[in-house]
């Protein structure tokens, strides 16, 4: 299966245990999302961190903006497309998928983050 995971490209997030978790089971897994503007192996905290081998570069680079139209990134996918699985702390990509593929919104970031707005299109 080629699952697209969304997600920021830092060292420490959730994500990456999502990403280890499913290519443990033998998933394709595509990463899309932005870096902190220093690089892939930091970790924007004050003061950065930064953490070069947890570096966890997207495979699809999107801008360090808080969404992204997922039309766009399902057009920049080198697969097609089976699952999504949005798993960004503030950052997610918006639009519906396409009916065949489900969009699944992980919600348990702790950054108490309000995620209504991505559930509508899940």
């Amino acid at each position: 299966m080629n699952i697209l995971l969304s997600a920021r490209g830092f060292p420490v997030t959730m994500a990456r245990y999502w990403r280890m978790g499913f290519e443990a089971l033998g998933h394709k897994v595509i990463l899309a999302g932005p870096i902190d503007p220093r690089g892939a192996d930091v970790v924007p905290w004050s003061p950065p961190a930064v953490l070069p081998q947890y570096a966890q570069a997207p495979d699809i680079l999107l801008p360090a903006v808080d969404n992204w139209p997922l039309e766009e990134v399902l057009r920049m996918s080198p697969e097609k497309i089976d699952l999504i699985v949005q798993a960004g702390d503030t950052f997610w990509l918006r639009g519906d998928a396409p009916e065949s593929v489900p969009n699944v919104v992980v919600s348990t970031d702790p950054h108490a983050v309000d995620v209504h707005q991505r559930l509508e299109h899940a």
